[in-house]
């Protein structure tokens, strides 16, 4: 017996070490990709415009910059300002939120892992976690997804703890306000809440402790007061207006017409997306054994920890079919976690199963799944994360040699990062040319065109833009008018930027070679800036 507890005894110390590594392991490669400090994406570009262009008044009031980009959680912006104000309007500070939840997930979801799966999972549903590569991403991003993923662990955490202890209507208020704050930093959040209500009431009738269920109710109607107010002041104009389903298309939502010819094929092709995609396990036919294994030994070991933790994923495939949320990579982020669970608890039964007949073939078949997760991690710790774009070397490319009296000209989609550089690099904002060309070529009685913009935006004093005039001037070239001069003006020094450009960089630099000279240009990763003149 002495012997068996010391055997018993030096495993769990050896395992405590193991996931004491892991945990610096998660935290190095996180902090890693925090220091590489990379411009702004374009979507983090419209989360600082967002924050630059309005106090924290507005924020709360649901005042947005752009009506074409769906608006953040109140929660989110909120923090990211008061980090703006003290630590200065720069990517660390917009990035400094989301990086301490993720390094905070760390932590929270091994305390979940303890929770939900057995003490076999905890490591396998941990080392999987630490080397998410999505994960590691957005923990470093200037995103709302890293703040969902933590968001939805403390709330699984807090649903066990409730339902374990007797609920007061003390208690009950607690409960409600962390739902409440939960809604206000995370718009995924509903579909948690929602989930774990369902599962909590199921199970106060199953049982008729209908005095817990009505205490159940009294902190769900704070979950629901706070849902109305934000639905009202940050979501209702996004899905009145299906702005989500015009941004991501077709592909990206779910369809409620099951008998449809794609539908089959839709299903299959998300099914490995997202275990390849935000779950980062490849390959995804392994995985998705190792999971469904997962939910049927959870299933059969404790139905209402197995329905809670799958009714989110039903949940926005509902809303995903009516049009509403998309099922899309980074949105499905917060469900990571618990779909990690149910592959943690898959890799233990299999293993359990295939020792019995040949470890060696039980070890290769398990070690495989950790394989792309840890090669992944390593690549990016290594040689960072490719997909970024160099718009901050750019601007400050530009703002070394502009002179007064420069032209300028720049692509729609390089807009925003052109709006919020110019700020951080200290121009004065309000004097630089607003003139755009579309990045793609439209057709007009099917003849190819480019678009010519000049843009009416506002700035405040320090040079942040707070938005545009809904008029602007276009002049519509075709592209065969690209054959003569003068489409650009005649101005002998005339920069074009190009950042986070598609295919009309090609004919118009073509064009410019053609008609001007060149006179300086920087080439980076995703972003190009040209100096021209035109006056020839």
């Amino acid at each position: 017996m002495q012997i068996s507890f010391i055997v018993r005894l030096k495993k769990q110390i050896l395992l405590h070490r193991a996931v004491f590594v892991l945990a610096f392991l998660g935290v190095v490669l996180r902090l890693r990709h925090f220091l590489a400090n990379h411009s702004f994406w374009v979507d983090e570009i419209y989360v600082a415009l967002h924050v630059n262009g309005k106090n924290l008044l507005q924020i709360f009031l649901g005042s947005i910059f752009s009506s074409n980009f769906p608006s953040p959680p109140m929660g989110f912006l909120l923090i990211e300002k008061l980090n703006v104000l003290i630590f200065g309007n720069n990517e660390y500070a917009f990035r400094l939120f989301p990086f301490i939840c993720g390094i905070a997930s760390l932590i929270i979801f091994y305390q979940m892992l303890k929770k939900y799966v057995r003490p076999k999972a905890v490591f396998v549903g941990f080392a999987l976690f630490v080397f998410s590569e999505s994960l590691i991403y957005y923990s470093a991003q200037a995103k709302r997804y890293s703040i969902e993923v933590l968001v939805t662990l403390l709330l699984y955490l807090f649903a066990i703890h409730f339902q374990s202890t007797q609920m007061s209507y003390k208690k009950a208020f607690v409960y409600g306000m962390i739902g409440v704050v939960a809604i206000l930093f995370s718009y995924s959040s509903i579909f948690i809440l929602t989930a774990i209500a369902f599962v909590q009431l199921l199970a106060c009738i199953k049982e008729k402790d209908y005095k817990r269920l009505v205490r159940y109710l009294y902190a769900y109607a704070l979950w629901l007061i706070c849902f109305v107010f934000m639905y009202l002041v940050y979501v209702k104009e996004v899905i009145c207006a299906d702005l989500m389903f015009k941004l991501y298309g077709t592909n990206d939502y779910f369809s409620l017409i099951f008998w449809s010819k794609g539908w089959i094929l839709w299903v299959g092709k998300k099914i490995i997306e997202i275990f390849h995609g935000p779950m980062g396990l490849s390959p995804a036919i392994l995985a998705m054994v190792f999971c469904i294994t997962g939910i049927v030994y959870m299933y059969k070991n404790g139905r209402e920890k197995c329905l809670m933790l799958l009714l989110p994923v039903f949940l926005v495939l509902v809303a995903s079919g009516f049009k509403k949320y998309p099922f899309l990579g980074r949105f499905l982020l917060f469900v990571v976690p618990l779909i990690l669970l149910f592959v943690s608890e898959g890799v233990v039964s299999i293993y359990d199963k295939l020792q019995a007949k040949s470890k060696i073939f039980a070890w290769v078949v398990i070690l495989s799944i950790f394989v792309f997760p840890i090669l992944s991690a390593g690549k990016m710790f290594i040689k960072g994360y490719g997909f970024h774009e160099e718009t901050r070397p750019a601007m400050q490319f530009l703002k070394k040699h502009f002179t007064l009296g420069d032209e300028v000209f720049v692509n729609n989609l390089g807009k925003s990062g052109y709006y919020y550089y110019l700020a951080y690099c200290g121009f004065n904002a309000s004097k630089m040319p607003q003139n755009f060309f579309s990045d793609d070529l439209y057709y007009r009685n099917r003849k190819p065109v480019i678009l010519l913009a000049k843009r009416y935006p506002f700035f405040d004093k320090e040079g942040h833009a707070l938005g545009e005039r809904k008029d602007m001037d276009i002049v519509i070239k075709t592209k065969d008018a690209f054959r003569k001069k003068g489409i650009f003006g005649r101005n002998p020094r005339t920069w074009f930027l190009f950042l986070h450009y598609k295919e009309t960089e090609a004919i118009i630099l073509d064009y410019l070679n053609k008609t001007g000279k060149k006179i300086l240009d920087f080439q980076g990763k995703g972003a190009g800036v040209y100096l021209y003149d035109l006056s020839l």
